[in-house]
This record gives C-alpha cells, structure tokens and sequence, in this order.
C-alpha cells in the first residue's frame, strides 16, 4: 500500500503475470482507492444489528471497527480472548 498524492490517500496496486502456455503475453494492474472499500465496509449492515470488518492475512483490523483499534494495530483474536 502506497500514499496516493492524486487521491490523497492510501492506494493498493496490484499485478499479476498473463501467461499462455508458458509464455509471458502481457500483465493485469489494478489501483484500488483503500478510502473506498473502508468507507463501503464502515457502511455494511448484517443482519438487524450487525456490521463488517475488514482483517488483513493476520488478522489485523483494517476496517469497521474504531479508529484506535485499527490504528493501534489490534487483532480480531484479541476481542475474543
């Protein structure tokens, strides 16, 4: 994840490799604006009372849950101890 000096914020770019048996024939690169998916997550409604998060691979908070805990780094185990 980069900062964006177009969008102001926090952008994901993300490649992947277009083989054809076995030969390289070009590649996919995406940008995805982050304020974008965190404000949807922040948004979602499960259920009558429910919401969404949003972990990375480790089980960090990214989105849907207070500021402090995504800034301090908290995992979702963590709330569940």
């Amino acid at each position: 994840m980069a900062h964006s000096a177009w969008t102001g914020g926090s952008v994901y770019t993300g490649q992947a490799a277009l083989p054809h048996k076995n030969i390289h024939i070009g590649c996919v690169s995406v940008d995805i604006i982050f304020s974008k998916i965190t404000d949807m997550i922040d948004s979602m409604v499960v259920g009558e009372a429910g919401s969404a998060v949003l972990v990375n691979e480790d089980g960090i908070y990214l989105a849907g849950v207070s500021e402090d805990k995504i800034q301090g780094a908290v995992n979702i185990a963590d709330d569940y101890k």
